[in-house]
């Protein structure tokens, strides 16, 4: 039932989690480790750019991809103010994708000063791509995509959720994908879809050993909305994703999940929106239906090498499957697994819930079956002679299924009236082998029982899902095999980070990068098959010049063993796809297998929880120079030999570099049982140490493979270049600060004197404004003077003419000429003072103008002066942070560090002696003889040996009393009494022989045939 839930409703839960992760602390030198590429992938054609993030990437200036058509530079800064040459953009690559690249799942490392990095998924596809863009948490908020494209993303954590609105048609079938753990991410995916009001339509979380899938068929046309978060809202760029949103072809498994290898047949493929797919009646998955296609698979004739292409953790490892992707007219689709069959397949034939309609098959067979519908139980029968051996195992979580069979064998006949028996042989549930320990954990739910028939007659086989009851989902497809044994092996080969304190295991993502002089290790883990115990030789091919692997043997009894790479000191710098090939007798064949290459994707916490780990495309080797290893160790000697209760001494010697002088404690690792050694110490100096290991009386006999795990403390100091450069940055940033600070204090000098100059050239100015003003006040009254002047000479003079004798009147016409001139004078004065004073302020006026042009010319140098100090000063902070933090890395710190010694092999034998009898002796009843016996000491053993028989069960009349050769003989004979009515016939008699070696019992037992002959009585 659809729930209508306002979007805003769902706010994220108070969820409090402890998630107790192995830090990434500075127990060992730095190694190249890359946490997250994103986005993790692109489409066919394509150039975009990817940023990496991860735990000693300095330098990191390459990306090596498995596939030659996808390519990687990295990103450079423009030039700017303060680095004029262009620089690396730190964790930034620009990635191409050829258009030919086949869709699908590949592999990328980074490489830099600290070597190679182990490896991430790397997805690329035929549908266009976006990146999600925040912020996007809210409705109104999300982010556009288009049906039918990738959105990379990543789950910030907290309240974060990332929504992306999208149009959909009435009648589609949306297929929403979020890929996460299929791409290494540590996200648990949540997906929730609204419609464009933020009500809830559907949810989903799978929270099984798949990402999660949301299958929604749209009601009516309009826009949708997708929600991710994390499932406890956990998040950082260790939380990506891939989320496909598309109504587009899903796989969801095929059927029969195995066929025989080179074979071409036709299966059934089940999933979503099929090109030319028919309802599959009856199947459904959450309540959604299934659609079946058939198609035609070809399998290869062996399959040494799985697929890389998709998740395969370590408990399916051991399993043989090639990746089949389901082509459609939009691109191939989402790969599925497909299993090479160790037996003819039949399909599982319902009713079979009860036994009394049990399917009957013949072996050798592989049964293809389903842990669906709920509560499904299902039964098999089948015929077997006397004697008869067959393997009957169950294969269903190891093909990535969260499913945990049971298995139930029993033998069914009939009593005199025809009634059934029913008597119950075996039930088994779980492998609880860890052949790979805490970080490659093969530990799986998958049953395997060895049978023997004990009568001619029926036997019956119950195989269910142990949750049926609560649970049943047509991808839970099983294998259950009843066939004869076919003793083999697989390998498996993971770098595995080589220890750095005594017998304290530790969890790290590793890959194997050798400095100068330096060791590491590949584990190689052994699946061993339906009872093989042989050993195993393990070599690696395709060293690089300068490194070298001496041969491993996992040894009977044994599951795993560490392949050890070394680099010489003239080793150069060389990255190198390894090959990691075992080889074993069994039988009258030497069988060859290549090891499928793993990596560790998070590391666990031994003790509390175990790595995550997957198969990898290869393993890849890279050797560094840009240091050397402090030390190492060499143990001498390729193959040793000693008996049980013996003692080896192995000479070490030790070789140091650079400033390091200190001692090495030396540890063993992967000792077989039964062997105490002693942790001793190899002393900084020339020489040789003699590495003890006491083998005890029960040691296991055969040829094992170990090796010397040198241990110290060390003073390093994490890429002082690093550090140096950051220095001489930051000083040069100190120059560039106090250089512009002192063109500010110039630019303030000159702005002060400006404003300065500009406030006198403008009080000047005001002045001769005044004083013009003046000016033209005396121009202006001495211009009305002379005006009165010359108006009083006009009247005088008219005056005159009207009388031109009266004196008076000539008298006032002269004085008034004299005023009239004067104020003439006068008035010329004042228009020449009026004129030099407008001059003079028009001269001033220009020169405040200059001096205000020059003041703001002054105050913009002083800002501009300013703003560039200060750019400078923040250049300068930021280089002074970059140069503590590496300074502070750089800083000598004690580190544990460790290496692992070349292997050392040992071959195991049961005594310091053999035992020679002489063969073929033939005694009478009633006779008397000797039986020589020759002793071949081995090892320096020169003790006495005390000898005993016993006989055979059902013979007697013989007596043979008890020899003892004694120090440093080879031989005795031993007495043999044939009494008159001793057994006779051909006896194979208990020869065992006791002795003290290093003051540990032994014993070693052979047979000696002896015959004894009847002797007729004679008649009287």
């Amino acid at each position: 039932m659809e729930r209508s839930v306002h979007l805003a409703a769902r706010l994220p839960l108070a969820i409090v989690t402890v998630c107790l992760m192995a830090s990434y602390a500075s127990a060992q030198l730095p190694l190249a480790r890359l946490h997250a590429v994103f986005p993790a992938g692109g489409k066919q054609g394509t150039t975009f750019e990817v940023t990496v993030t991860g735990t000693d990437l300095d330098g990191a200036d390459r990306l090596y991809f498995t596939h030659a058509g996808i390519s990687a530079r990295q990103v450079m800064l423009e030039p700017s103010e303060f680095d004029p040459q262009p620089r690396p953009a730190e964790g930034k690559f620009g990635v191409s994708i050829a258009a030919d690249v086949p869709p699908g799942t590949y592999e990328v490392r980074a490489a830099g000063k600290y070597g190679l990095s182990n490896p991430r998924f790397f997805l690329v596809d035929s549908r266009p791509e976006l990146n999600e863009t925040e912020p996007n948490s809210r409705l109104d908020q999300a982010n556009e995509v288009a049906l039918g494209g990738i959105v990379n993303g990543v789950a910030a954590g907290g309240a974060d959720r990332d929504l992306f609105r999208f149009a959909a048609k009435k009648g589609q079938r949306l297929v929403v994908d979020c890929q996460a753990r299929r791409i290494d991410s540590r996200l648990d995916p949540m997906l929730v879809l609204y419609d464009e009001r933020g009500n809830e339509l559907a949810s989903a979380h799978d929270g099984g050993h798949r990402d999660t899938l949301l299958d929604y068929t749209v009601l009516a046309d309009g826009q949708y909305v997708v929600e991710v978060h994390d499932f406890i809202y956990e998040g950082g760029a260790e939380h990506y994703y891939r989320l496909s949103i598309d109504a587009g072809p899903h796989v969801d498994f095929v059927f029969p999940p195995a066929g025989l290898p080179g074979t071409n047949q036709v299966y059934q493929v089940f999933g979503r929106n099929l090109p030319g797919g028919a309802p599959a009646a009856g199947i459904t998955i959450d309540g959604r239906p299934l659609e079946v296609v058939s198609a035609s698979i070809a399998l290869p004739s062996n399959a040494d090498s799985l697929p890389a292409g998709t998740l395969i953790e370590p408990a399916g490892s051991g399993v043989d499957s090639i990746l089949y992707r389901h082509p459609s007219p939009q691109g191939p689709c989402n790969p599925v697994p497909i299993g090479l069959a160790t037996a003819p397949v039949v399909a599982e034939q319902e009713p079979n819930d009860v036994p009394q309609k049990a399917q009957h098959v013949s072996p050798p067979c592989e049964v293809a079956g389903q842990f669906y519908p709920l509560a499904d139980h299902d039964w098999f029968t089948f015929d077997a002679k006397k004697g008869e051996s067959y393997v009957i195992e169950v294969v269903s979580q190891r093909l990535g299924e969260s499913t945990d069979p049971y298995l139930v064998v029993e033998q069914v006949t009939l009593d005199k009236e025809g009634k059934e028996q029913v008597k119950e042989l075996q039930r088994t549930d779980d492998n609880g082998l860890n052949a790979g320990g805490f970080d490659f954990d093969t530990i799986h739910d998958d049953p395997s029982f060895r049978f023997t028939a004990s009568d001619d007659g029926k036997y019956r086989i119950l195989v269910r899902d142990l949750y049926c009851s609560s649970r049943g989902d047509p991808r839970f497809v099983y294998r259950l095999a009843v066939r004869s044994e076919q003793p083999d092996f697989r390998l498996a080969a993971f770098p595995k980070f080589p220890g750095a304190l005594p017998n304290q295991p530790q969890s790290f993502v590793w890959s194997p990068s050798l400095r100068k002089g330096a060791s590491d290790q590949i584990e190689v883990v052994a699946f061993r098959r339906d009872g093989f115990d042989g050993e195993i030789v393990v070599t690696a091919e395709g060293l690089p010049a300068g490194v070298t692997a001496t041969p491993v043997t996992i040894g009977s009894g044994r599951h795993s063993a560490a392949l050890v790479l070394s680099a010489s000191d003239a080793a150069a710098d060389a990255v190198a796809p390894l090959r990691i090939v075992g080889k074993a007798k069994i039988g009258a064949s030497e069988v060859t297998h290549t090891a499928r290459a793993a990596s560790i994707v998070w590391p666990g916490q031994p003790g509390q929880f175990n790595a995550r780990s997957r198969l990898s495309s290869e393993v890849v080797l890279a050797v560094s120079t840009t240091e050397p290893a402090p030390f190492t160790v060499q143990a001498g000697g390729n193959v040793w030999e000693m008996s049980r209760a013996g003692r080896l001494e192995i000479p070490v010697t030790m070789t140091q570099r650079g400033d390091f002088k200190g001692n090495v404690t030396l540890s063993t690792v992967e000792l077989p049982p039964g062997i105490q050694p002693a942790n001793q110490q190899v002393n900084a100096g020339p020489g040789e140490t003699k590495f003890t290991i006491n083998l005890q009386s029960n040691a296991p006999l055969g040829t094992f493979s170990f090796h010397l795990l040198g241990t110290t403390q060390f003073s390093y100091r994490h890429n002082p270049e690093a550090a140096e450069a950051a220095a001489k940055r930051q000083s040069e940033l100190e120059k560039i600060v106090a250089d512009r600070q002192a063109a500010l204090r110039t630019a303030n000098e000159k702005k002060n004197a400006a404003a300065q100059a500009a406030q006198q050239t403008d009080a000047e100015a005001r002045r001769l404004q005044q004083a013009l003003q003046t000016a033209k006040n005396g121009a202006v009254e001495a211009d009305g003077k002379l005006k009165a002047a010359q108006q009083a000479l006009a009247q005088a003079q008219a005056a005159l003419d009207k009388d031109k004798e009266n004196k008076d009147l000539a008298a006032a016409l002269e004085q008034a000429q004299k005023n009239a001139a004067a104020a003439e004078e006068v008035a010329k004065k004042a228009a020449e003072a009026s004129a030099a004073a407008e001059k003079a302020f028009a001269e001033a006026t220009e020169k405040a103008k200059k001096a205000v042009d020059d003041k703001m010319a002054a105050d913009k140098a002083a800002e501009e002066a300013d703003a560039s100090v200060k750019r400078a000063e923040q250049a300068r902070q930021s280089a002074v942070q970059v140069a503590n933090n590496a300074r502070n890395m750089a800083n000598p710190r004690t580190l544990n560090v460790g290496y692992p010694s070349n292997p050392i092999t040992i071959k195991i034998t049961p005594a310091p002696v053999t035992l020679a009898a002489a063969p073929g002796l033939v005694i009478k009843q009633g006779e008397k003889r000797e039986l020589p016996v020759t002793i071949n000491r081995l090892y320096g053993f020169d003790n006495q040996v005390q000898l005993n028989v016993q006989l055979p069960g059902g013979v007697g009349g013989l007596s043979i009393p008890q020899l003892t050769i004694p120090a440093n003989q080879n031989q005795g004979n031993l007495a043999i009494a044939a009494a008159e009515n001793a057994t006779p016939g051909k006896h194979e008699l208990r020869l065992q022989a006791n002795l003290q070696f290093n003051n540990q019992n032994v014993q070693l037992i052979e047979t000696v045939p002896v015959t004894v002959e009847k002797v007729e009585v004679a008649k009287k």
